[in-house]
């Protein structure tokens, strides 16, 4: 059979200077390409301000550190539990907490966890060579309808950010009514005995997402003091 021509075809090889001045798109330019075509592709914007793009935004990111904020929580005999947070629950910081809790924006536990990590010499000024870190745990109604357990998660994270054990000490037998519902009074009688712990050898802090009242801290800090745990303190997010 005869052989089978194809026409010859004569092919440019650009030199490496040609290569070096061709057009290049800047680093900003190509991420907010890439932010425009995830807003339209699948709606993705950042949960701080809702700007199309991956994840926070640079300001949204930034706002999570903010100067952190210490109370004090009065305890039954006057004893007194101090509860560091990382900054105040206002937005855009209250928006990224709000997507990470309740809108599957799992990613952002990583964001949230390091804005935490700085705050740990504050919590534990002897050194963390004993330390643990306990989750406060959500009720078993928030984890069926959130599909995960966010303070969990937001613990672990920071544990491996700083090195820190995570120790689940912390078990809710009781269900509560949903502390949003409540006034303050209210919110205290509603955590009163719904924690009980397990035993343990560790320096505890205490982690959370909101602080409010401190009326489902203090409960948790009552239960794990019971136990002989001692509590330093308490970290939340806001």
């Amino acid at each position: 059979p005869q052989a089978l021509r194809y026409p010859s075809r004569s092919v440019h090889r650009l030199s490496d200077a040609s290569c070096a001045t061709a057009p290049r798109l800047d680093q900003s330019v190509r991420m907010r390409f890439l932010d425009a075509m995830a807003d339209l592709l699948i709606g993705a914007q950042c949960s701080g301000c809702g700007e199309p793009g991956w994840g926070l935004c640079t300001s949204c990111r930034e706002a999570l550190h903010g100067a952190p904020l210490q109370r004090d929580v009065v305890e039954p005999g006057d004893q007194r539990l101090v509860v560091v947070a990382a900054g105040s629950y206002r937005p855009p910081v209250s928006g990224i907490i709000k997507g990470f809790k309740d809108h599957g924006a799992w990613h952002l536990a990583g964001d949230l966890a390091a804005s935490l990590l700085p705050l740990l010499p504050q919590v534990w000024w002897e050194g963390v060579d004993d330390g643990c870190l306990v989750p406060v745990p959500s009720s078993a109604a928030s984890v069926r309808r959130r599909g995960f357990d966010h303070t969990l998660a937001l613990t672990r994270r920071l544990g491996r950010h700083s090195g820190v054990p995570v120790a689940r000490l912390l078990a809710r037998p009781l269900p509560a009514r949903d502390q949003t519902e409540l006034d303050r009074g209210g919110r205290w009688s509603n955590q009163r005995g719904r924690f009980h712990a397990r035993p343990g050898s560790c320096r505890v802090v205490i982690v959370d997402d909101v602080v409010t009242t401190g009326a489902t801290l203090l409960a948790a800090s009552l239960a794990l003091k019971a136990a002989g745990l001692d509590v330093p303190a308490i970290l939340d997010a806001r």
